[in-house]
């Protein structure tokens, strides 16, 4: 928990100190799961259950709606294994566990979506919860200029300075292809949330404050790893260790 302490001193960081949270893919290999629901076949959502999207002038337009949700979810090969806090399964899943440390943070503010999970074919359930999007707080943190990133309006995301001359789309004059990308967050960012998204970034609440991140790693949550992000004024360099996961 403190292995930053030091880190984050040195850069005067020490206020600074949102977090992303990393699920370890390992145990994606290891326990996979299935949906349990009629509208969906074993990948994915049935045709007939999909939203239509328009086409304007050749291109598809993309619109926000309302995530289908699964009714529940059959977990494969459970047998005498830990299961993760936070499942990244079609869907990310998260535990009893861990909705209730969140809410003693932000009461009332994510809508939580309980899941029924079934384990070692039948043997024992679980209910555990999907965070409705549409309720994750959205707060605009990114400095693209430290982070060398540049907005893609197409996918309306930040992406990458190298992957953006890839695709031969012109760049800002802060953008270097020949240079990392490495995530910065505003100086002058304040965020009143404890688990929020990022607008630009990846889609849910995936960030969490340090107090929340601590309270996590007291309760000993299982199968999840965080990465601090430093704040950064324009142009400045990324310190080493930027997003090694605690």
């Amino acid at each position: 928990m403190n292995c930053f302490s030091h880190f984050w001193r040195r850069y005067g960081l020490d206020r600074h100190e949102y977090c992303g949270i990393n699920i370890r893919r390992a145990y994606e290999r290891d326990i996979r799961c299935d949906i349990d629901d009629p509208r969906y076949t074993k990948n994915a959502l049935k045709k007939e259950f999909k939203a239509e999207v328009p086409v304007e002038n050749g291109v598809k337009q993309y619109h926000k709606i309302p995530p289908m949700w699964p009714q529940g979810m059959i977990w494969r090969d459970a047998n005498g294994r830990q299961i993760p806090d936070v499942i990244n399964q079609y869907y990310t899943s998260y535990s009893a566990r861990l909705r209730d440390i969140v809410e003693q943070f932000q009461p009332g503010v994510l809508g939580w979506i309980p899941v029924t999970y079934t384990y070692s074919r039948g043997k024992r359930t679980e209910v555990r919860f999907f965070v409705d999007n549409r309720s994750v707080p959205r707060i605009d943190l990114i400095d693209p200029v430290a982070s060398n990133m540049v907005w893609f309006e197409d996918v309306r995301s930040m992406l990458p300075a190298r992957d953006m001359a890839r695709r031969g789309r012109p760049l800002p004059p802060h953008a270097d292809p020949a240079q990392p990308s490495v995530l910065h967050f505003r100086d002058d960012a304040a965020v009143p949330y404890h688990m929020f998204g990022v607008n630009g970034l990846s889609f849910g609440a995936d960030w969490v404050s340090p107090e929340l991140r601590d309270a996590f790693v007291a309760a000993g949550l299982f199968g999840v790893e965080f990465s601090p992000v430093p704040f950064g004024k324009p142009a400045s360099e990324a310190p080493s260790g930027a997003l090694r996961p605690c």
